[in-house]
């Protein structure tokens, strides 16, 4: 959303966010009233998570409906996901202003990165409705990819919205040295680079690749990202061997792509998460073509 909303100037933006907002654009960050943020820490996250997901729908953050009134938007953008959309489905009404809804991924069924934010397999299909009203509900309405256009239905203000990568660097590529391995009387092996999720269904997908690849003389596999969810001595053992390189500001990055012979992108076979491949669009690709 920085890509569409930030670095191309067309719109003012005010965000309201619980996350972290890294460029100097006025924004809200939401947080959780210190006593339920202690609850979050402790065995009880999972349900903290999930109870503040059944009740978002019917509460709307007093500092969010009073800096919206004072920036005066002409419209609410938000992306679909269990929480802070709801919100802005509220502030819409509240304000009569039109909703535009960006369903990014089917978060009702998708990967968490920690176990503790996924939804009770009881409440999915609670927040499943609470998608498709938000389909409902919205004036305009942005879709990832065609397959979470057709997974929604019917729209009269339906469209696909791909993501977009980053622009593309100015600087010119750095020529790989080939001739130091050479006079050893070998050629490096080819880098093979990954980044982004590697955990869940991905994350064992990486790790049966790299255990495929760890005896290869032609290929090495390298991931950027995320700590993988694997057992500590895994993710110690990857760091040593440099399988596991840490996360990367997507400036740094650049340079270890431009560098790579290839760039992995997967994709999951597992049932429970059909609905969100079926839906989804590998963002990563773009950044790949990009660097």
């Amino acid at each position: 959303m920085r890509r569409h909303l930030v670095e191309h100037d067309d719109f003012e933006v005010f965000i309201a966010t619980n996350g972290g907002i890294q460029d100097d654009i006025p924004h809200l960050k939401i947080e959780r009233p210190a006593w339920l943020a202690r609850l979050g820490r402790t065995r009880l996250w999972r349900l903290v998570q999930n109870v503040e997901m059944i009740l978002s729908s019917s509460c709307l953050n007093k500092d969010l409906l009073s800096l919206a009134k004072e920036f005066q938007p002409d419209a609410i953008l938000t992306v679909a996901d269990l929480t802070l959309s709801e919100s802005a489905r509220k502030l819409s009404i509240i304000l009569d202003l039109p909703l535009l809804v960006n369903f990014q991924d089917w978060w009702p069924r998708g990967q968490f990165y920690y176990p503790q934010e996924r939804p009770y397999s009881v409440l999915v299909p609670l927040f499943e409705r609470r998608f498709r009203r938000m389909h409902r509900s919205a004036d305009l309405v942005f879709c990832t990819s065609e397959g979470m256009r057709k997974f929604l239905g019917v729209h009269s203000n339906s469209h696909v919205l791909y993501p977009i990568g980053a622009r593309k660097s100015s600087d010119s590529p750095t020529a790989f040295e080939v001739e130091a391995y050479k006079s050893h009387g070998k050629l490096p092996k080819k880098q093979l680079i990954y980044t982004g999720t590697a955990f869940g269904s991905y994350g064992r997908m990486l790790r049966a690749l790299a255990e495929e690849l760890k005896d290869s003389d032609e290929w090495e596999l390298t991931i950027f990202g995320a700590t993988p969810d694997w057992s500590e001595e895994e993710v110690e053992q990857a760091k040593v061997s440099g399988l596991y390189q840490g996360f990367l500001p997507f400036e740094q990055l650049k340079a270890k792509l431009r560098q790579a012979d290839a760039c992995l992108s997967v994709m999951s076979f597992d049932p429970k998460l059909e609905t969100m491949m079926r839906t989804s669009f590998t963002t990563k690709v773009l950044d790949y073509c990009s660097a």
